[in-house]
């Protein structure tokens, strides 16, 4: 046998009439139009799309002599699979929550640390270190890795023609009980800056 998941969205899910549940000892031939096929987890799976229809025991002789075909047999039961709904981000980030020192103890073993475990942790940037450690440096433009002072990659071994620059910014988070100092790179600089580097490289020079 072959199975197919067929999943409807938003207004489409109430296509599925409760009616498709009365009379479970005969069986229930559904005729769904119209969806968009995907591959998921190597599996295929039918979703919903504005011009889907659902039919359920068609009055047609095709449905007919189908639904006789299987009376006696074993036909497959349909079942509703409850989908949970996933967690919002505000969900997430209260499960995930840390405090800089508890950060800083499960840095230095104090506390049981969970191997590529992700957390949370919302402070105040109260210095940002760039005469220190400086705002930028130049990369490869081929695997993006910081270069050595000859302009040189290690990792593809050779000098890039084209070096591309990208922010780096270290700054010190204070949440009212220690600090701690984070390194912030690239993409993640450009949604606090507010600009590419390209436009604060033309007002740097």
């Amino acid at each position: 046998d072959i199975k197919v998941t067929a999943t409807s969205w938003g207004e489409k899910a109430n296509l599925v009439t409760d009616s498709i549940w009365e009379n479970e000892d005969r069986p229930q031939v559904l005729i769904i139009t119209a969806t968009k096929v995907s591959i998921f987890t190597r599996n295929f799976q039918l979703n919903s799309t504005s011009g889907t229809k659902v039919h359920i025991n068609l009055d047609i002789p095709e449905v007919h002599a189908f639904r006789e075909s299987i009376i006696g047999g074993h036909p497959n039961k349909i079942e509703m699979i409850q989908v949970q709904q996933p967690e919002s981000i505000e969900e997430t980030m209260k499960k995930t929550s840390k405090t800089i020192k508890e950060l800083q103890e499960l840095y230095n073993g104090v506390e049981e640390n969970q191997p590529n475990a992700t957390y949370t942790c919302v402070e105040m940037i109260t210095k940002v270190l760039d005469q220190e450690c400086g705002w930028k440096y130049s990369s490869c433009n081929i695997c993006k890795s910081k270069l050595d002072n000859c302009q040189y990659c290690n990792k593809c071994n050779l000098t890039p023609q084209f070096p591309l620059n990208r922010y780096q910014l270290v700054v010190t988070l204070y949440d009212r009980e220690t600090t701690i100092n984070v390194g912030i790179f690239d993409k993640d600089v450009e949604k606090i800056v507010g600009k590419p580097i390209t436009a604060m490289m033309k007002i740097y020079e």
